[in-house]
């Protein structure tokens, strides 16, 4: 295992997705009156999960999440096709959000503001998500099984709690400062980007499983 603390990070490149705007679109209050699936998953795309209301996509979307619910919300290509852009998420203490997709075609998710997220994120499969906030406080997020997390160039990150599973991608570009105990965590997955050298960090970067050939410290 290595423990670094304060040090630029410098790993294998991979490619970055590419984010559009699109169209504003409001969203609702998860109810879950839809449908699971057999897996017990719900479908995002299905209004019966929002009261009834469009469910959130695009720029102006807003998916609230109650307290005290566990659950995996499906991400489907038909209803994704090109990088959905959701204006804020909140999803509380009480409670664990997966997002999940079996399907290499969809293009993703960009959350521009999470809310209330002392709860977890759990991003699983083939689900890309793209934290666009320079600011980013106290989240628990986990990457999984393919699945991959981004966060914006120049991010400040406190509280938070990142943790890239095998097979996983975190694309951190620079994070500015790694405060207020941050902790991210990568076994044997992807990681590119860097800490910045010209601020203080009081966090750390835990990287395990890393052949010598894809991630240089």
């Amino acid at each position: 295992m290595k423990l670094v603390k304060f040090a630029p990070i410098h790993c294998a490149a991979i490619s970055v997705f590419l984010f559009a705007a699109l169209s504003a679109q409001a969203g609702t209050t998860w109810d879950g009156g839809g449908t699971p699936n057999p897996d017990g998953s719900y479908n995002w795309e299905d209004k019966a999960n929002w009261g009834g209301s469009a469910p959130p996509r695009y720029s102006g979307g807003l998916a609230e999440f109650p307290e005290g619910v566990t659950l995996s919300m499906y991400i489907a290509t038909d209803y994704f096709p090109s990088l959905t852009q959701c204006n804020k998420v909140v999803i509380p203490s009480s409670s664990t959000i997966t997002l999940t997709s079996d399907d290499p075609a969809v293009a993703g998710m960009q959350i521009n503001k999470l809310e209330d997220l002392s709860g977890a994120l759990i991003l699983d499969g083939k689900v890309k998500v793209y934290l666009n906030s320079a600011a980013l406080t106290g989240l628990n997020v986990t990457a999984q099984n393919g699945a991959t997390l981004q966060t914006p160039a120049n991010a400040v990150i406190s509280g938070v709690n990142f943790t890239i599973e095998s097979g996983a991608t975190y694309v951190a570009n620079t994070i500015k400062q790694l405060m207020g105990g941050s902790s991210i965590t990568v076994s044997g997955s992807t990681m590119t980007g860097s800490l910045s050298s010209n601020a203080a960090h009081d966090g750390s970067v835990v990287i395990t499983g890393f052949p010598p050939a894809d991630c240089g410290i």
